[in-house]
């Protein structure tokens, strides 16, 4: 079994936040009078104080873990001290540094106490160790002692919920702590033109707290359009900034994304009924492949959406054009389109569903080294001056597991 030594950045910063007293003693009786009053979980313990010695914080063991839910034992004959904490069990003995949890072994800054019958444990050796943070108020003479994340469950959740909420587009980033990886994509967010949720609906798994102010997050979100259906499961690393909790980083575990079941009857719908506006979302679709295929710049410029072009320019400080011509000058995949129908309609916004055979360019650009292989893709196109114009942002391949 290993051992762990807690003289860590982590104890050292609980240390200086517990013990933030005079470096005199203050210590006071065990049982009370006019001693430091405890409160584990906003609930004062009765009949048990904190002691102060030499700026170090001693905690009474028993009526702490008691507060805290878990079951405290002793055996008598090996002076051995348990204490049941939902699935594992702390192990040691008084006037030791020595403590076995969580298959651990680990040694305390502090030994453990026997003062006066009662078992007392440093709060800068056992807060780190049980996930707690202590902190003094000198003004009332209390010692406060609150679990990681009591009470905070609901607050972490309503931040993700927030974040997530379709009506938040444009305004995602005020969810973002300030050096979230993806904070720049959400600064520079444009308003959607997506199709409408038919539904949207997230589940929650448990927290994990690493911190007083630090959270992990497990989320499974479900959605539907008239396009398109998903399913993510992310992970959100979250941060408490004052009274608000605000997303670290987001990491996503799996995502999947395929077509609603009703998609066959939505596209017949669409063609049967408005066959013009339909007609030419696909025309112009089909114009955009044969641009980019023939490595005809600036038709292909011309009918890649405005809104994709200025993003790609508030993200990257560049001009796509750039890239587009760099591409077509060193030789470039090519894509054509197997069959493809239309989705949705609705105002200046389309969105297609198309089958492609896509192709890679040889080591010089000519001939490719292999057989066409065949993707499926639901893509966005815009609305400008007449002419529908494809949006890179809003294409994805579906029927794909990422």
């Amino acid at each position: 079994m290993r051992r762990i030594r807690t003289l860590i950045a982590g104890v050292m910063a609980l240390a200086a936040a517990a013990s933030a007293v005079p470096a005199a003693s203050a210590a006071a009786s065990p049982s009370g009078g006019g001693g430091i009053a405890v409160v584990v979980n906003e609930q004062q313990l009765g009949g048990a104080n904190a002691i102060i010695e030499n700026g170090v914080m001693w905690l009474p063991f028993r009526p702490m873990m008691d507060a805290l839910g878990a079951k405290v034992g002793y055996d008598p004959a090996t002076a051995e001290i348990t204490a049941a904490i939902g699935k594992d069990t702390m192990r040691f003995q008084a006037e030791s540094s020595i403590v076995q949890y969580k298959g651990h072994e680990f040694d305390l800054y502090d030994e453990i106490r026997r003062i006066r019958g009662q078992v007392y444990v440093s709060a800068r050796s056992m807060g780190q160790l049980l996930e707690l943070d202590v902190t003094y108020d000198r003004s009332v003479k209390q010692a406060n002692v609150t679990a990681w994340g009591y009470g905070q469950d609901d607050a972490v959740k309503a931040a993700v919920t927030a974040f997530l909420d379709p009506a938040m587009t444009g305004r995602h980033a005020e969810r973002l702590t300030a050096d979230n990886p993806d904070r720049i994509y959400y600064e520079h967010e444009s308003e959607t033109m997506d199709p409408p949720y038919r539904m949207f609906e997230t589940r929650f798994g448990d927290i994990d707290y690493t911190s007083a102010a630090r959270a992990v997050l497990q989320a499974v979100t479900r959605s539907e359009t008239q396009a398109m259906k998903s399913e993510r499961e992310v992970e959100y690393r979250l941060q408490r900034a004052g009274a608000r909790w605000l997303i670290a980083k987001i990491d996503y575990n799996h995502l999947r994304l395929d077509l609603p079941d009703d998609a066959d009857e939505t596209a017949a719908a669409l063609k049967r009924e408005r066959p013009d506006e339909a007609d030419a979302v696909l025309r112009d679709l089909n114009a955009f492949y044969d641009a980019y295929n023939a490595g005809n710049y600036e038709a292909t410029m011309e009918l890649l959406s405005p809104r994709f072009r200025q993003r790609w320019k508030e993200l990257t400080g560049d001009d796509y054009g750039k890239l587009l011509q760099a591409i077509f000058d060193n030789g470039r995949d090519t894509s054509v389109i197997v069959d493809s129908r239309v989705l949705y309609i609705e105002g200046a916004h389309a969105v297609v569903h198309l089958n492609v055979l896509f192709s890679e360019a040889g080591a010089d650009g000519s001939s490719p080294p292999e057989e066409p292989y065949p993707y499926e893709l639901v893509a966005g196109m815009d609305l400008v001056d007449g002419h529908w114009t494809y949006n890179y942002d809003d294409e994805w391949t579906i029927s794909e597991d990422y």
